[in-house]
C-alpha cells in the first residue's frame, strides 16, 4: 500500500497489509462474524493481552448528515484554534478532525457532538445488535465515541484493535462497514464489511521465537545421504533449531568447515543411516557421538541431556 497523502507521524509512505472483506450481507451478524475473526487471529498469535477492541457506530447516511451539521456548527467558531490540517479538513472533510493527533485539536473534540445523539431509531438497532452479539460471544469490547471514517462509503459499525506497546501509532488492525463504496464505484449497491491489519505493526508485537542455541551442521557420506540434506534442514528449522548444510568437499573437510562455523553439533546421514531410520549425532566440542532415532531427533536437539 501507499499513502498518498502527507504521512502522520510514525507511519510510513509504503506499508504492507492483510485483511477480510465480507461482500453481500447487510446484517449485523456480518460485522460480528469478521470481529470474530479478527479476535481469533490475535487468540492464536498470542496477542491478545496486548490489544483492547474499540468499536462505535457512525449510523446510516441520515444519521451521518444530522451528525455532520452539527459537527460543523460546534467546531465553525473554533476555526482559528484548530490545527492547520484540521482547518482544511472543517470544509473537506469534518469528521477527519475527530480523528487528529493533535493535543490543540484533542481538547477541542472533548466537547463536541457525540455521534449517538444523532442515531436514528435503524442505526441504534443495528449498534445494539453488533454489541449484543460481541457480548454473547465473550468478546470485549470499549465503544470508543471519536471514532469515525472519514470517507463517505462508511456507515454503522466501525472499529479499531489498537494497543499500548507502539507509542501513538496504536491501532494495529482496523475496519468497519461500507455499504456504499461499490455503489460510489459504479457497480450495483452492494454491502460489505471488513478490516484489515498492518503487518509492519504485529510484527513488532510479536515476541522473538526461542530459537535452540544449538547451531547443527548437516552433512551427508554419499549420495543417499544428499537427498536427505534438505527434508532433515527443513524440519530442523521449522522447529526453531538454527541448522546449516555443508554441502562441498569429503568428510574430513566437511567436519572442518562445520568446526570453523563454530556449529556444536554435526548431524550425519548416508545410506546406513537413512535404512535404519537414524542419524549420527556428533558432539563438536567433546568429539562424542552417539546414533539418534529419526523420530526423536528434535526431541534430542532440544533437550540433548
Amino acid at each position: 500500500m501507499f499513502r498518498h497523502e502527507r504521512p502522520q507521524k510514525g507511519r510510513y509512505r509504503q506499508f504492507s497489509q492483510f485483511g477480510v472483506e465480507l461482500i453481500g450481507v447487510n446484517k449485523p451478524l456480518a460485522d460480528i462474524e469478521v470481529l470474530a475473526m479478527a479476535q481469533q487471529f490475535f487468540n492464536e498469535f498470542n496477542l491478545a493481552d496486548k490489544v483492547q477492541l474499540e468499536i462505535n457506530t457512525i449510523g446510516d447516511d441520515e444519521s451521518r448528515q444530522d451528525f455532520l451539521k452539527k459537527l460543523v456548527d460546534y467546531l465553525t467558531p473554533l476555526t482559528k484554534d484548530l490545527s492547520e490540517d484540521s482547518q482544511t479538513r472543517l470544509n473537506k472533510n469534518p469528521l477527519r478532525i475527530l480523528d487528529s493527533k493533535d493535543e490543540g485539536d484533542q481538547k477541542i473534540i472533548e466537547g463536541a457532538p457525540k455521534f449517538s445523539d444523532s442515531l436514528n431509531a435503524t442505526s441504534q438497532d443495528f449498534f445494539r445488535q453488533v454489541t449484543e452479539g460481541l457480548d454473547k460471544l465473550g468478546l470485549h469490547f470499549k465503544i470508543n465515541d471519536q471514532l469515525v471514517r472519514g470517507l463517505d462509503y462508511y456507515c454503522h459499525t466501525v472499529f479499531e484493535f489498537t494497543t499500548n506497546a507502539l507509542g501513538s501509532q496504536n491501532a494495529v488492525l482496523s475496519g468497519g462497514r461500507y455499504d456504499n463504496l461499490i455503489a460510489s464505484m459504479g457497480g450495483p449497491s452492494t454491502p460489505g464489511v471488513g478490516w484489515a491489519a498492518g503487518t509492519d505493526r504485529l510484527a513488532l508485537l510479536l515476541e522473538k521465537p526461542q530459537l535452540s542455541s544449538s547451531n547443527i551442521a548437516i552433512i551427508s557420506t554419499d549420495e543417499t545421504g544428499d537427498s536427505e540434506v534438505l527434508p532433515l534442514l527443513n524440519e530442523l528449522r521449522t522447529h526453531g533449531i538454527a541448522a546449516q548444510p555443508i554441502y562441498n568437499g569429503n568428510m574430513s573437510k566437511k567436519m572442518k568447515k562445520a568446526n570453523k562455523r563454530n556449529c556444536s553439533w554435526a548431524l550425519i546421514v548416508g545410506e546406513t543411516e537413512k535404512n535404519e531410520n537414524k542419524v549420527v549425532l556428533k558432539n563438536l566440542s567433546s568429539g562424542d557421538q552417539k546414533d539418534v532415532p529419526r523420530n526423536q531427533l528434535i526431541t534430542f536437539l532440544k533437550d540433548p541431556s
